[in-house]
C-alpha cells in the first residue's frame, strides 16, 4: 500500500523521479497510459478503492484534442448509431447514467461546468435518426425529466442560443433544443487527477514508453523513459490500461501486436472566432448533409467552433496543421448556415488540428455483457483498452473499468476491493465536500480577498473560472512573493508556483496551452506573457541555458498543429526572447 504522506498528497513537478521510482520499486495494482479525463477518473477510482494505482501520459495529462466538451441526451443518441450491440434499451440506460453524472459533476465542479439550453440542427441522415420512433423511445428512457422539443422553423430565430440569428432555408431539416452540459475537460481531467493523488495515486507525465514486458504470455509491465531527464525505469503491474483513443494508445496495442478491431482517426479542425462576428447566446450544432459535424459554443469574448468530418480517415500520427483552404471551406459552411454574419479569415482569433477517434468496435469483445455500451475492450495478452468517446459518462465508466479489474485480482491472486467510493469523496477546487459554502457565497469572498492585493474583480473571476476554490491558494501566496514588485508580477508567479507545485506544470506549453489555454484562446495574452513566465518557471524548477532551448524547441513542435497566424505571432515573440537572452549572456 502507498502510503498518503510518502507523495506529501501533491502533484509536484518537483517529485518526477520520486513517482516513477516508486513505481520502478512496487509492483502496481493497475497502471493506466494515457491522459485525458477517462485516464485520471479510471486512476482515481482505483486510488479510492486502496489499490496501487499508477499513471503515464507522454504529454501533459490532457486532452490534446479539445478543451471544451458539449454533453446532451440527444447527442449521446447520434453518436451510438442505430446499428450494433448493445440495444436499445442498454443505450438509454447508459445514457441516463451519463445525464446523472453531468448533474453531480454541475455540483461538484461548478466553475468548470455550466448548464446551457443547446440547439440542434439537423441535416441529411442525422434529421431522420432524430424524428423516428427509435429517438422517442431513446428519449423516453434516456432522461425522461428533461425537456426536449422540436422547434418549428419559423420559431428558431426567436430561440436564446440564435439570438435572432437567421438561418438558411436548405441549412438544416429539423431543429431540436434541448439542456446540456458545457464542461472544461483540460481542468476537470486536472481535478480528478489531483484528487487521485492525494489518496496514493502515482502519476508522472512526460513519459514515452519503449517496450512492453510479458511474463508467461501476458503483459506484466512496461518500460518507459522519462522525456525530462532521460531517465529509463521498468514498471511492472497486474493490469496495463490504455485509457482513451489516441496516437499513443494505437502505438502500444502496435507493439502488443494482438488482434483488436481499430478506431478510425478522423480530422477535427478548432477556430476561434471574434464573439461579435458570431453573435450566439449558447451551445449550437448543427450536421451538414455530407456528414460534416459542426459544434459553436460562446466563451468569454470569443466563439469557439469544432468541426468533424466523419468521412475524412486520417493516419494517427497525422497531426498537420490547418491550412487556409481549411479554415476557409470551414467559414463558408458557417456563412452557408447564418447568411447574416459576414465571416473572414480576419475574423479569425486562432486555429489548431488534432487527430479525433471514435470508440473502439465490441465486436468479439471479451468483456461481460454488463460492460457493454462502456467502451471496454479485454485483448488476449491482457491489455485493456477504453475508450473516450462512449456516450457513457466518465465516472460511471471508470467505475465499469476498475470493477472489471478488480474482478480480475479477485480471480487471479485473491485480492478483494471494495465497491467504488469515488462518488462520495470531496474534490479539489469544487464544492462538493460537505458543509462547503454555496459558489456564489464563495466567489464573493474570493473577490474581497483578491481587492486586498489590488486585484480587479475580473482577474479574480478567471482564476475562479480554472480553479475554484483552489484560487485561494495564489492569492494567499501573492503575499509570500518578494521578488517582483507590480501586482500583475506577483499573480503571474504565485499562479505558476500553484501550477509546478500542485499540477506538474513542467513545461512553457503547459501552462500557454493546457493550464490556461491562453495560446487556444486568446493567443495574444500567451504572446505577451511568454518572456516572464519563461523567466519564472526558469526561477522555480531551476532551468539551465540548455534547459530553456529545450523549452522554447518543445513549444515550437506544439505549435505545429496551430494556425499561421499564431504561429508567426509566437515565431517573432521566441525570437524577441532568444535575442534577450543573447544579450543578457554577453553582458
Amino acid at each position: 500500500m502507498i502510503r498518503r504522506d510518502e507523495v506529501d498528497m501533491m502533484l509536484s513537478a518537483k517529485k518526477r523521479s520520486f513517482y516513477l521510482g516508486r513505481m520502478a520499486r512496487e509492483k502496481l495494482d493497475l497502471l493506466v497510459i494515457g491522459g485525458g479525463t477517462t485516464a485520471a477518473a479510471i486512476v482515481r477510482d482505483a486510488s479510492f478503492r486502496g489499490m496501487r494505482a499508477g499513471l503515464l501520459d507522454c504529454g501533459s495529462f490532457v486532452p490534446d484534442a479539445c478543451k471544451y466538451e458539449i454533453g446532451s441526451t440527444l447527442q449521446d443518441y447520434l453518436a451510438w448509431g442505430q446499428e450494433g450491440k448493445p440495444g436499445i434499451i442498454r443505450k438509454a440506460k447508459v445514457s441516463r447514467e451519463a445525464a446523472m453524472e453531468r448533474e453531480e459533476l454541475l455540483r461538484r465542479f461548478p466553475h468548470l461546468i455550466e448548464r446551457l439550453t443547446a440547439t440542434q440542427l439537423l441535416g441529411g441522415s442525422a434529421a431522420l435518426k432524430a424524428s423516428g420512433c427509435r429517438w422517442f423511445l431513446y428519449r423516453r428512457l434516456a432522461d425522461s425529466r428533461r425537456k426536449q422539443k422540436q422547434v418549428s422553423r419559423s420559431e428558431r430565430g426567436a430561440m436564446p442560443p440564435l439570438q435572432g440569428l437567421r438561418i438558411a432555408a436548405g441549412g438544416s431539416r429539423s431543429c431540436h433544443t434541448e439542456p446540456a452540459y458545457r464542461r472544461n475537460e483540460a481542468r476537470l481531467a486536472m481535478e480528478l487527477l489531483k484528487s487521485a493523488c492525494s489518496q496514493g495515486a502515482l502519476l508522472c507525465n512526460y513519459v514515452d514508453v519503449q517496450s512492453i514486458i510479458y511474463r508467461r504470455g501476458r503483459i506484466d509491465g512496461v518500460r518507459v523513459a522519462d522525456r525530462i531527464s532521460g531517465e529509463q525505469y521498468h514498471i511492472h503491474a497486474h493490469q496495463l490500461i490504455v485509457a482513451g483513443v489516441s496516437p499513443m494508445g494505437e502505438h502500444l496495442a502496435d507493439m502488443d501486436g494482438k488482434p483488436y478491431k481499430r478506431s478510425p482517426f478522423m480530422k477535427s479542425l478548432h477556430l476561434v472566432l471574434d464573439r461579435k462576428k458570431l453573435p450566439i447566446g449558447g451551445p449550437l450544432a448543427f450536421t451538414t448533409d455530407c456528414g460534416m459535424q459542426v459544434e459553436a459554443m460562446p466563451l468569454t469574448g470569443v466563439v469557439y467552433v469544432r468541426a468533424v468530418d466523419s468521412k475524412a480517415a486520417i493516419a494517427p500520427e497525422e497531426d498537420k496543421a490547418p491550412t487556409d483552404e481549411d479554415i476557409r471551406k470551414l467559414l463558408l459552411l458557417l456563412q452557408h448556415a447564418f447568411p447574416d454574419c459576414q465571416l473572414s479569415a480576419q475574423h479569425v482569433v486562432s486555429a489548431w488540428s488534432a487527430p479525433l477517434a471514435f470508440s473502439y468496435g465490441e465486436e468479439g469483445s471479451r468483456t461481460a455483457r454488463r460492460y457493454r455500451g462502456q467502451g471496454i475492450r479485454l485483448c488476449d495478452s491482457g491489455l485493456l483498452a477504453v475508450a473516450d468517446e462512449a456516450p457513457a459518462g466518465v465516472l460511471r465508466r471508470a467505475e465499469a473499468v476498475v470493477d472489471f479489474v478488480s474482478a480480475q485480482l479477485q480471480d487471479c491472486y485473491g485480492t478483494i476491493y471494495p465497491a467504488s467510493r469515488a462518488d462520495y469523496e470531496p474534490l479539489g477546487g469544487g464544492q462538493g465536500q460537505a458543509g462547503a459554502m454555496p459558489f456564489p457565497r464563495m466567489k464573493q469572498r474570493l473577490v474581497k480577498l483578491g481587492m486586498t492585493f489590488d486585484l480587479v474583480p475580473d482577474a479574480v473571476l478567471e482564476l475562479i473560472a480554472r480553479y475554484g476554490s483552489d484560487t485561494a491558494i495564489m492569492l494567499q501566496g501573492m503575499a509570500d512573493v518578494t521578488e517582483y514588485d507590480t501586482t500583475d508580477e506577483k499573480l503571474m508567479y504565485s499562479e505558476l508556483k500553484y501550477n509546478v507545485e500542485h499540477e506538474m506544470t513542467v513545461t512553457l506549453a503547459d501552462f500557454l496551452l493546457y493550464r490556461t489555454g491562453w495560446l487556444f484562446f486568446h493567443p495574444h495574452r500567451a504572446e505577451a506573457a511568454l518572456s516572464d513566465v519563461t523567466a519564472m518557471m526558469g526561477k522555480l524548477l531551476q532551468w539551465g541555458r540548455d534547459d530553456e532551448e529545450w523549452q522554447l524547441a518543445l513549444l515550437r513542435q506544439q505549435l505545429k498543429r496551430m494556425g499561421s497566424q499564431v504561429q508567426t505571432m509566437m515565431k517573432h515573440a521566441m525570437q524577441e526572447l532568444e535575442k534577450e537572452e543573447v544579450g543578457n549572456a554577453h553582458v
